[in-house]
């Protein structure tokens, strides 16, 4: 009795009609049991002899149910296999995806401190031409002043060394003496009024100073607040494209089960299954993955909530 090849089942390859399968997944026990059953190895044909035997020992060698039989003894052989190796496919799948994650991650870190190093170079770069140019306007507000004290000071002072030298020869007037009193007071009160304007402009640009430093540590503050954003934002995005590239592929694989007419309703419920569990581990795993990545959470305040959803389907 020949028994036709197990493709023939809508495993691994397409029909007229129905909807294309993807490519070859690894991880999938779909495919890895169409990949079992094709190959023709010892097993499958011990399988195929075995179920043709059972069906010949009925008389029903050559009927439709001794067909079915040779088949349902290969899938049976071939799905013990095909489960173990989509499990290890699967393993593998999630280690590289782990390890892609970590250094993209550890990428991300690097540009993240590189680029808020530059931002600090540029905050301390901005304080130091403060500096500069604060002690520069002190300098030239004090030359400013002491130079127009020293113009005012000697004006004042030519005119009390004239009173004094008459005073001296004895030919100064009352008029005279009462004018020297005067000339004393003013330059008393002169450089006091000048070491007030020095202490008060000093004052004004420490406040000026002050107030720019403010400005450039908001700035400052508000870039790394947003860089930080960011980095947490990219990583939430990760996240949820790899559950929008599991899902996407689950979508698939489903579709393409559920078009295939040539596969036993009991055979599609069991597969299904097993869809239902690879893709509700791997969602699990991609959940503990990115909680547990320390750019989910800072300063993020666009979401209600830093932790993640959890997705599962039923």
């Amino acid at each position: 009795m020949e028994v036709q090849n197990l493709a023939g089942l809508g495993i691994d390859q397409a029909r007229q009609g129905t909807a294309k399968k993807p490519s070859f997944d690894a991880s999938n026990v779909n495919d890895q049991l169409g990949a079992t059953l094709n190959q023709g190895g010892l097993l499958m044909r011990m399988a195929q002899s075995k179920g043709q035997g059972l069906a010949a020992s009925r008389g029903l060698g050559n009927s439709t149910i001794g067909i079915d039989a040779a088949q349902r003894a290969m899938v049976d052989a071939a799905l013990p296999i095909a489960q173990q190796n989509a499990q290890q496919a699967n393993s593998r799948f999630m280690q590289d995806d782990s390890q892609s994650f970590t250094a993209g991650q550890a990428d991300l870190d690097r540009k993240q401190q590189s680029s808020m190093l530059d931002k600090q170079q540029s905050w301390q770069g901005g304080q130091n031409a403060l500096d500069r140019t604060q002690q520069l306007t002190m300098q030239g507000n004090d030359f400013k002043n002491q130079a127009a004290l020293n113009t005012q000071n000697a004006a004042l002072q030519k005119a009390r060394d004239q009173l004094l030298y008459q005073q001296q020869l004895g030919t100064l007037s009352a008029e005279g003496a009462q004018r020297l009193k005067e000339l004393d007071a003013q330059l008393k009160n002169q450089m006091t009024l000048n070491n007030q304007q020095n202490q008060w402009n000093s004052a004004e640009a420490q406040k000026e100073r002050q107030q720019q430093l403010t400005v450039l540590e908001k700035q400052f503050g508000q870039e790394t607040s947003q860089l930080a954003q960011q980095v947490a934002a990219n990583t939430h995005g990760m996240y949820l494209s790899a559950i929008d590239t599991a899902m996407s592929s689950y979508n698939e694989r489903y579709a393409a089960l559920m078009a295939d007419s040539t596969i036993k309703t009991a055979d599609k419920t069991t597969m299904l299954n097993n869809m239902k569990n690879e893709l509700n581990s791997t969602l699990t795993m991609y959940q503990k993955l990115y909680s547990n990545i320390n750019t989910i959470n800072p300063d993020w305040t666009k979401f209600p909530t830093t932790s993640l959803p959890g997705v599962k389907v039923s």
